[in-house]
Formats: structure tokens, C-alpha cells, sequence
């Protein structure tokens, strides 16, 4: 309670700090006048100088939230400073603590409105990071995953080296990715054309990895993987059956020709077997990650330190599903243990991360789960040793032999374990532990159908039920391919958010092609193609057939329009299952911007693969001269490639100075007279695109310089006889750098080819072009010289039939020049004849006033006389020739004859 003696010594207190000692009388004062000088008091002390404050306003930087803040906490204090307590007795601590409070919800308020400021920020940031996420995902549904713009790198001049006058267009930068997939293509083809001796060698080194190197590419953990570990384990690039062929001493295939080798003979078995090996590693990876999360749990809360240090991970396993209440009270009420924990979960959980073999070593030492199941596990195990050693073995009728013995040996084991447990196989699977009866269902092959929600929770669960039972003695995969066919994609992936899941269990299923193609129909053809490419190196993809063509479900997004065009079916869809070779000529035209190389490598690649197959390489569609379509034909992609990226130095190699190419990525995959065959037909195709330097430069890298030369020719005839723009001071530089470098050798070729007009008729194209330079110079003399160099028209009489019989004989890019040639030369004859006449009239005015001299006038007129003679023989050589000329060219011919009389 405030009394009036502190309420006092507060108001002297203030009036000391805050004002001279004079100003407050020692004396003893009321209630109100107290109250009346503590207001002038505080009123002072929140009354800042004006100035100096919009000084220090002006010096600094201020924050505009705290600002806001310490506004509304001023305005409550004014507020307080004005209140006026009643003397009544009212306490003055109350209304202290009120108006704090009244401050603090303001301070209170500011925060809020700043969190909300700062939530609107975070939101519009997190919408604008998920647009990118889209943006990203929609490039590539259309193909622009790998692919980014860059800047292009200034390009060097090279000596002797055809340039085009068009710009180069952009290249754009492959991402790490794409580049990385190409990498490994490229391998594989360099893998195809090894020889045998060195194709063993590789394989003594690690063999043919494609799986595991495109597998390694995919991100983790994502169903890509998955897939990528199913293909891995199919194709047996994994250590799984090191046990297996342990004590096999026979001669042993390679992987790549045993994966075929069983794929053609349609030994489904055997490739059955890696996908459940693929699956069954799967779930080992999820058990440990589950046993690493829980480890410290289990270790100190539900085992005990000593049972859980003791026990292995199937105990392990069981405790932590017992933990975490998945275990079903049928399961927890059997009582049977092993290592303190339920025995039935841990013999399931072994089969179903390491087959029959780790459920051998669970149930071999527990007299728990009774011997005829402990026998049946071990035929089981040794019969799977047996048909992966028959994959293997280049001797089949010994390694068949085995299989067969094994078999026998299965049968008779599944036959005593259905005796010993037919009590829970009879029984209805909703009074038993559903854990006991899969796994006396599992160990004697009782009943493929029998499943329990309660064990098989998952599609890999169910998947790997049906592979236990399709790689058993008689077995197929034909159960699970018509069941995922039957129930479609819709049901695997309902949301159309995971293609890659049902991708996986057609994969499992046997069907290749039925998965590449709903992922190319997904718009996944990039995880397509690559999977395809690793499948069919092993001869998986040539063998499949798929039974989806009417079965798997639309896509989520579907379009009436299809991207690709046609009637609304991309290729490879389902209508027309998935085409490789297809597939790998549209992804090298798209990568082709960014680096040809590559490209080249997924066009050759079905070319290669034949020396995988056939152990010869067929090059039957290079040796025609009609292509065909660049989505169809490799060679005509080749071309496509060639042109549109203009990257001759990266695909044909780099010019040398002896008219040829050094070795370029086409040398790769092609001989080298085929590789120069295939140039020669990209430049007769740039020539009829309309561009002659391309065409120019892909001839001189094959070392034709006479169809160099005749691309000159007929370029320099275009442009020869107009104004001087900078397409024609570059074909006149090229002209006359392939003159000097190339000209003598060329000669000879001509006349070896009886093509020696070519020649003439680009040396009278060099020297029109002169004549032509000097027409537009004025430079009437050396026109006339350059002219007469040509032999083109006629200048004394005897050459009037010589001009006449060379004409005929001259290539046809020359003979369109006439009507320029003759205009030019009738221009230069006025020009001269004009000149000359003034020339002539001083020269008589110079001899009529020095009588007696040598006459001064003789030489003009001798040169006006030369020049009438030109004239009428150019008439003469118009009127002469069998060609059709303009009319207003014989009209210019009759008025420079009427000027010359």
C-alpha cells in the first residue's frame, strides 16, 4: 500500500534529477499538488529536444518495426502521465500494474503484426521455391532435364580452315547428370567393340557394370533406385551368389553372355531368382535401417543390454515389432521364443532378407520349428544353389543334372513339412499366427494364393511371395505378370504420382518392355531409354514380351494432343510397345545442342549392341545414297546431328593442312571409309540447305577438294558480279586461300577426272572478279586487262571463234554471267571512249600550236580506234552466240555501236 510519506519522497526524488533544487520548496505538500508536479515532471523528462532529434534522425538509420513499437509504447505512456488518480484512497500500484500491462499488450500486438509481416514473407517464399520444384518437373516431362543455356565461349580462328559466314549457333551446357549417363554409354559401346580376347579380359576385371553404373546415377532413396537394384541383381552385377558358385568347378560364363544365354533359352528360373534376390535385399536394408534407428531403444528398454548383445538381428527384428505393437496376438500368444523373443517372425523376417539360406540359419539350431520345416529350408537353399549354378555353367547337362537331383530332394522335403505342419495349413489363418502359417506355407510350397495382410503389408511383400513360389520346381512368373497386367497401373499407383513402383513390379514380373513402355507414357523417357539400354545389353529387352498393350492405365495428365504429334501416341507407347533404337535417336537429337559426341554414342549404340548378339557389325543402311528418316535411320540421324550442331572439329575431326580430318568421335563407331562416305553425304545435304560453306568444309575434311572446288565455283558465280558486301569479300578470301594452298593438287585431279573446265572456270572466276572490282573503281585500263585475261569476249578478230567454241565449252555457272559481263564491258568501253575523247581534243589543240613537232594525237587516236574495234567485235560475239540475252542488253549494244560511229 503507498503511503503518503513514499509517495513524497518519490515526487522529491524526481524533482532532484530532473529540475534545479531551487525549483521544489522544501516544504510539505498535499496530495494533489504532489500529483500536479510529478505531471510537470514527467511531462519534461518525455519532451526531447526537437532538434536534436531530427539531427540524430538524419545521422543514422532507424528501424521501422522497432519505431512502430516504441510509438505505441509512448503513446501509452502520455496516456498514464495524463491519468489522474483520485484521492479517494484508490491504490496507486493497481493502476501502475494496469497501465504496464496496457504496455505490454501493445508490445505484444507490435509482435504479432511483425510475425504476421515475416509468415506472409515465408509463405510467398515457399510458394515461389515449389513453382520452381513444378517448373523444373514440367521441363522434364518434355525432355529439358539435362539441358541449361550458357553463354558461348569465343570461338579461335583457324589457320586454313573453311569458316561460314553464318554465326555458330548457341551451345548449350549438358547438366552433370545427362553427362554422366553418356559417360556410361559410351562405355558400354566400348565395351561392344572390344574383341573376344580383350572382352574376357574385361570381364576377369569386373565385367560389363552397366546396371551398377547407371544404378549409381539415381538418386537415394527413391523408387529409381529400386528399380535400377532390381535390373542390377537381374543381370547378376551383384555378389549374391559368391555361395553359389563357390564349390561349382566347372568352366563359368561371363555375366553378360549368361544373362542371354538364359533370357533366349527362356530359362525363366534362373532370372527369377535375382529379382528375388533384388527384393530380398531391399528389405535387408529396410530391416537394418530400422534396427540402427532403434538399436539404442532396444538395447536399454526392451531387450536388456546382455539378450540384446547376444541375440542377431531376426531377434532383434521381433523385439522391435513387438515394441512398436505390430506383432498380432495369435503370434504373442503361441509362446514359442527363440533368444527371448517370438520365433515364427524371426524365421520370416530371415526368409524374406536372405531366402532359404538365411532361414536356415535361424531354424537349423531351434528344435522349436521341428525338423521336416528344417529339411525343407535346406533342400530349398540347395536347390536354389542349384539353377544359379546352371545360369552359370558352360556345361548344362551336368550342371541340369544337379538341378533335377535337387528337386527331387525339394519335393520329398515339401511334402514332409506340409505333413508335419498340416494342422496350421488346414487351420483358418485368423486363429493362428499368421507368422507360423506363411512360413509352413513358404517351406512346403502349399498354396501360392495364401496370404495374411497381417505378414504381406507391401507390394515388395507381395511381389517376393509370388517369386518364392515362381522360382520353386515348375514355377513361373506368369502368376505375378497376369496379376500386375490383370489389376493395372491404377492399382499400384493410383495418384499417378509413383510410375516408377508399378515400372518395378512389371520389371519383377518379366515383362521389360511393358515397363519401359508405361514410363515412356508416363513422360519418363530419359529413366526409359536407360533402363532399356542397360536391359538390352544383356539381351533382356530383345527377348521380353509384354502382355500390357491393353491393361495399364491412362496417364494422370492427360492430353488430347499428344506432344509428339500423330494420332495423340508418343513413341513407344503401348499401342506399339517401347522402341529402343527409336528412343535413343530422339534423345540424341536433344542432347546433340549440348554435346554431339555424346549424341553419337546412343545413335550407334543399337549398332554395337549387334557385336554383343552376332559378333558382327552390319553398316547395310549406311551404304545407301537415300538415307531415309532421321528418327528412324541411325546414318540420317548421324547427318541431322552433323548439320544442326556444326560441331565438325568434335564429330569428323580437325582440318589438316593437307586437305583431310584428324580422328573424330564418328571414327568411334564407324570405318573410315564409311565415316567419310557419311560426311560426303551431309555436304551434298548442306548444299541443298542453301549452305555452301558447310558443304565447302565437309568436303575438304574427306579430302575432295575437287567437290571443293566445285562448290566455289558455283558460290563464286553467284556473287561475283554483285556489290562488294561482306558475303562476297568472303568467298573471294576463300577462293583465293584455296588457290594458293590447294590449287596445284587440284589440277591434277582434274585432269585425271577429265574435269578441267572446272578449273578454267574458276580462274575466270577469280579474274571476272577483278574485272568486276576495277568496273566499280573506274579503273578502265586494268578492267579491260583482267577481261581480256579471261578470254571471255573476243578483242582482236582472230579471237572471235576461239571466244565462240570456249564459250560453249564453258561450265554452266560462267555462261549465266554473260549478261552481266557484257553490260560491265559495255560500261567500261563507254567510260574509256568518253575519257578519251577529251583527251584526244587537247592533244590536237597541243600539235595545231606547236607546228612542225610529232604529232601528239596519234596515240589517242589509236587508242579510240582500239576501242571502236571492241566495241563492234562485242557485237559481232552478241550477235554470234546461240544464247538468249536480255532485251535491254542488245538495246545497249545497238546504242554503243551508234556512239562508236
Amino acid at each position: 500500500m503507498t503511503t503518503l510519506a513514499s509517495l513524497a519522497l518519490s515526487a522529491e526524488s524526481l524533482a532532484s534529477r530532473h529540475a534545479p533544487a531551487t525549483g521544489v520548496p522544501p516544504l510539505q505538500k498535499t496530495l494533489a499538488e504532489l500529483e500536479a508536479e510529478a505531471a510537470r515532471l514527467n511531462a519534461q523528462q518525455q519532451q526531447p529536444s526537437q532538434n536534436r532529434g531530427e539531427a540524430l534522425l538524419a545521422q543514422s538509420t532507424f528501424d521501422a518495426r522497432a519505431l512502430h513499437r516504441q510509438i505505441l509504447e509512448l503513446e501509452q505512456r502520455a496516456e498514464f502521465a495524463q491519468h489522474r488518480v483520485e484521492a479517494d484512497g484508490r491504490d496507486l500500484d493497481a493502476a501502475l500494474l494496469a497501465r504496464t500491462d496496457e504496455v505490454v499488450v501493445a508490445c505484444i500486438e507490435g509482435a504479432v503484426a511483425d510475425a504476421v509481416e515475416d509468415g506472409e514473407k515465408a509463405a510467398l517464399k515457399e510458394h515461389l521455391e515449389s513453382w520452381e520444384v513444378e517448373k523444373k518437373r514440367l521441363l522434364e516431362d518434355v525432355g529439358l532435364k539435362e539441358l541449361k543455356w550458357e553463354t558461348p565461349a569465343q570461338s579461335k580462328v583457324e589457320d586454313m580452315q573453311l569458316t561460314t559466314v553464318q554465326s555458330p549457333p548457341r551451345r548449350r551446357a549438358l547438366d552433370d547428370d545427362a553427362r554422366r549417363h553418356g559417360e556410361v554409354v559410351r562405355r558400354l559401346n566400348r565395351y561392344a567393340r572390344l574383341d573376344a580376347s580383350d572382352r574376357r579380359r574385361v570381364d576377369a576385371e569386373g565385367g560389363l557394370r552397366v546396371a551398377s553404373d547407371f544404378g549409381a546415377l539415381a538418386p537415394r532413396p527413391s523408387q529409381l533406385s529400386v528399380a535400377w537394384r532390381v535390373v542390377h541383381a537381374q543381370c547378376r552385377e551383384d555378389r549374391s551368389f559368391d555361395e553359389a558358385l563357390a564349390a561349382f568347378p566347372g568352366q563359368k560364363r561371363t555375366a553378360c553372355d549368361a544373362v542371354r544365354f538364359n533370357a533366349s533359352k527362356r530359362n525363366d528360373n534362373w532370372l527369377a531368382l535375382g529379382c528375388r534376390r533384388a527384393v530380398e535385399a531391399q528389405y535387408r536394408d529396410y530391416v537394418d535401417a530400422k534396427l540402427k534407428d532403434a538399436g539404442p531403444s532396444l538395447r536399454t528398454q526392451v531387450m536388456g543390454v546382455a539378450t540384446f548383445d547376444s541375440s542377431d538381428d531376426a531377434a532383434r527384428y521381433a523385439a522391435y515389432l513387438r515394441w512398436r505393437h505390430q506383432l498380432p496376438r495369435e503370434t504373442q500368444d503361441m509362446n514359442v521364443l527363440r533368444n527371448g523373443e517370438a520365433a515364427w517372425p524371426q524365421l520370416y523376417a530371415a526368409l524374406r532378407c536372405g531366402g532359404a539360406r538365411g532361414g536356415l540359419a535361424v531354424c537349423s539350431a531351434e528344435p522349436a520349428f521341428g525338423v521336416g520345416l528344417q529339411r525343407a529350408c535346406r533342400a530349398r537353399a540347395a536347390y536354389d544353389d542349384a539353377v544359379e549354378v546352371l545360369g552359370w555353367a558352360v556345361d548344362v547337362d551336368n550342371a541340369q543334372k544337379k538341378v533335377d537331383e535337387t528337386a527331387r530332394e525339394l519335393e520329398s522335403a515339401r511334402r514332409a513339412c506340409a505333413a508335419e505342419h498340416a494342422a496350421v495349413l488346414a487351420s483358418a489363418s485368423t486363429t493362428t499366427c499368421p507368422y507360423y502359417a506363411s512360413c509352413a506355407n513358404l517351406l512346403a510350397l502349399d498354396d501360392a494364393d495364401l496370404r495374411d495382410e497381417r505378414v504381406q503389408r507391401t507390394v515388395e511383400d507381395f511381389c517376393w511371395h509370388a517369386l518364392w513360389f515362381g522360382t520353386a520346381p515348375s514355377g513361373s512368373r506368369e502368376a505375378l505378370r497376369r496379376a500386375a497386367t490383370q489389376w493395372g497401373a491404377a492399382h499400384f499407383d493410383p495418384d499417378g504420382e509413383t510410375p516408377l513402383q508399378y515400372a518395378t513390379v512389371l520389371l519383377l514380373a518379366g515383362d521389360c518392355a511393358g515397363a519401359l513402355a508405361h514410363l515412356q507414357k508416363r513422360r519418363l523417357p530419359q529413366e526409359a531409354l536407360h533402363l532399356g539400354l542397360a536391359l538390352d545389353a544383356y539381351g533382356l529387352l530383345e527377348h521380353a514380351r509384354s502382355s500390357t498393350t491393353d491393361v495399364l492405365s491412362p496417364p494422370k495428365r492427360h492430353t488430347t494432343r499428344s506432344p509428339f504429334g500423330g494420332n495423340g501416341q508418343p513413341p513407344g507407347s503401348l499401342d506399339e510397345g517401347y522402341d529402343l533404337a527409336r528412343a535413343c535417336l530422339a534423345y540424341a537429337r536433344h542432347v546433340a545442342a549440348a554435346d554431339a559426341s555424346i549424341a553419337l554414342e546412343y545413335v550407334f549404340w543399337p549398332r554395337h549392341r549387334d557385336a554383343l548378339v552376332k559378333r558382327e557389325v552390319s553398316y547395310d543402311d549406311f551404304d545407301k545414297s537415300v538415307l531415309g528418316d532421321a528418327l528412324t535411320s541411325p546414318a540420317a540421324a548421324t547427318v541431322s546431328i552433323l548439320l544442326d550442331t556444326r560441331a565438325y572439329d568434335v564429330i569428323c575431326g580437325a582440318p589438316t593442312p593437307a586437305s583431310g580430318r584428324g580422328r573424330g568421335a564418328l571414327d568411334d563407331h564407324l570405318p573410315p571409309q564409311l565415316a567419310d562416305q557419311l560426311i560426303k553425304i551431309a555436304a551434298r545435304d548442306a548444299q541443298k540447305r542453301g549452305r555452301p560453306a558447310d558443304a565447302a568444309r565437309l568436303h575438304s575434311l574427306t579430302g575432295d577438294d575437287v567437290s571443293v572446288l566445285r562448290v566455289l565455283v558455283e558460290r563464286l558465280g553467284q556473287v561475283v558480279a554483285t556489290t562488294n558486301d561482306a558475303d562476297r569479300a568472303f568467298w573471294l578470301e576463300t577462293c583465293n586461300d584455296f588457290a594458293e594452298r590447294r590449287i596445284a593438287a587440284v589440277v591434277n585431279e582434274l585432269r585425271a577426272s577429265d574435269e578441267e573446265e572446272l578449273g578454267y572456270a574458276f580462274e575466270s572466276l577469280l579474274n571476272l572478279a577483278q574485272f568486276f572490282d576495277a568496273v566499280r573503281a573506274d579503273a578502265c585500263s586494268d578492267a579491260l586487262r583482267s577481261l581480256d585475261a579471261t578470254r571471255f569476249v573476243p578483242s582482236t578478230d582472230d579471237s572471235v571463234g576461239p571466244c565462240l567454241d570456249a564459250f560453249y565449252r564453258r561450265d554452266p555457272t560462267v555462261q549465266r554471267l554473260l549478261p552481266e559481263v557484257l553490260g560491265a564491258t559495255m560500261d567500261v568501253i563507254t567510260k574509256a571512249y568518253q575519257s578519251g575523247r577529251r583527251a584526244r581534243q587537247d592533244a590536237r589543240f597541243a600539235s595545231a600550236a606547236a607546228p612542225g613537232k610529232p604529232r601528239l594525237h596519234d596515240a589517242a587516236d589509236a587508242a579510240a580506234q582500239d576501242l571502236r574495234k571492241r566495241a563492234a567485235l562485242l557485237v559481232d560475239f552478241a550477235g554470234l552466240l546461240k544464247a538468249r540475252l536480255p532485251d535491254d542488253v542488245h538495246a545497249r549494244l545497238g546504242a554503243l555501236e551508234a556512239m562508236m560511229l
